[in-house]
Formats: C-alpha cells, structure tokens, sequence
C-alpha cells in the first residue's frame, strides 16, 4: 500500500505492483461490500478498461501484467520530462540561461554575448522552457491520459 486516504467523498488508495501502480477510489467504506468497476466513457477509454482489466486480476489473486501501452511514458519520454522539470528548477531559481542550456546540453562550450543570441541552443532552451511552462500550465493532463 503506498498512500491510503479517507476523504468526505471516500477512500483513496494507491497500491504498489512489480509493473505499476492501481489508483482506486472507494465511494463506500463498508469492506465487506463487493468492488464495482466503474468506466466512464469517452476519451482514453481503452486505457481505463486496461488499467481495470490489470486491477481485477490483481483482485483476483494473479499478476496485474504490464501497464497498459500509452499509460507510462517511454524511457527517452521520462528523460524529457526529468530535464523539462530541471529547467522549470533552474527558472524559478533565476538561473542564467546558459546555465539552463548546460541542462539540455551537458557538453556544451560558454559563449559569449553575441554568439549565445543567435545559437541553436539558445533557441532550443527557450522552446523547452516553452514547453514546460506549458506542461505546468494544463498540459500535464495530456499525460493523464496517456496522449
């Protein structure tokens, strides 16, 4: 069991499995009474019923099986976002940008003044903080739903 909530609208849980995670939302407190699934239609359907089917079997007392495919972001995709979170540390600690670029570049040289304005790195890192600005401002719902 890795987080177990109760709230006025009922119990939350979060339990660990070898592959992933079960998030769960229980309206009704009473243990002895029988776990409904629930899947509300419309987008990102098919991952909902597979995140169910991996619950039921774990209910069931079998392996959960993998995440569902588009549920959990890709090895290169968890490398994106650790650095898109890097920058956003780094923006809110005022960082200079080079010193933001360093993060997408590790192996980049200093540049002066003038060469910085017009390099590629430059215009990369404001296009990833871009990005991350807009991960925080709403974006990060696309992840949610596997997008």
């Amino acid at each position: 069991m890795l987080a177990d909530r109760t709230l006025p609208d009922g119990r939350h849980l979060v339990i660990g499995d070898r592959r992933g995670v079960h998030r769960l939302w229980l309206t009704d407190p009473d243990p002895l009474r029988p776990v409904v699934i629930a899947i509300v239609n419309g987008f990102g359907i098919l991952g909902r019923a597979a995140a169910a089917h991996r619950l039921a079997r774990r209910l069931g007392g079998r392996a959960a099986g993998p995440v569902p495919r588009g549920l959990a972001p890709t090895r290169l995709q968890r490398r994106r976002y650790s650095r898109l979170l890097r920058l956003l540390d780094a923006d809110a600690a005022h960082a200079p940008r080079q010193d933001m670029a360093a993060i997408l570049y590790p192996h980049m040289r200093r540049y002066e003044s003038r060469e910085w304005e017009v390099s590629t790195e430059r215009r990369n890192t404001q296009r990833a903080l871009g990005a991350a600005r807009a991960l925080v401002a709403g974006g990060y719902r696309a992840l949610l739903t596997g997008a």
